[in-house]
């Protein structure tokens, strides 16, 4: 499975792509997607601003790390996390007001599956 992850980079908002390691084209196919094609031709304004409604919110300290996935309604979310530690992992509903615990003492590379609807965040706290 593919999909686009933007991130910003100092200051500016970039787009970064992710690949399921099994699919050594995904890249390519990627990159001449027609979304891509779509975004990379929009003014630069409007291109920053669409891309800023796909962009989640990350809000960490030394403990903890809060993904605010705002309106992007997404079926899961795929993070690292410290491999020698223990962390638990939290999904929170913001328009049902509901925090769940879905993983106990997660570590390494985690796939977080969510509901795939707008406000949710994902709650990641170090044990």
């Amino acid at each position: 499975m593919r999909l686009w992850r933007i991130t910003g980079l100092a200051g500016t908002l970039q787009p970064e792509m992710e690949f399921n390691d099994s699919d050594p084209n995904g890249r390519k196919e990627a990159e001449e997607s027609p979304f891509a094609k779509a975004m990379m031709k929009l003014p630069e304004e409007e291109m920053q601003e669409r891309i800023m409604q796909l962009v989640p919110t990350v809000i960490s300290n030394e403990h903890h790390r809060l993904h605010y996935l705002g309106k992007a309604c997404q079926a899961w979310l795929s993070m690292n996390l410290p491999k020698d530690g223990n962390c638990r992992v939290e999904v929170i509903d913001t328009w049902e007001m509901t925090r769940d615990v879905v993983m106990e003492r997660a570590h390494g590379r985690v796939r977080v599956e969510l509901p795939g609807k707008e406000g949710m965040a994902v709650l990641v706290s170090k044990l």
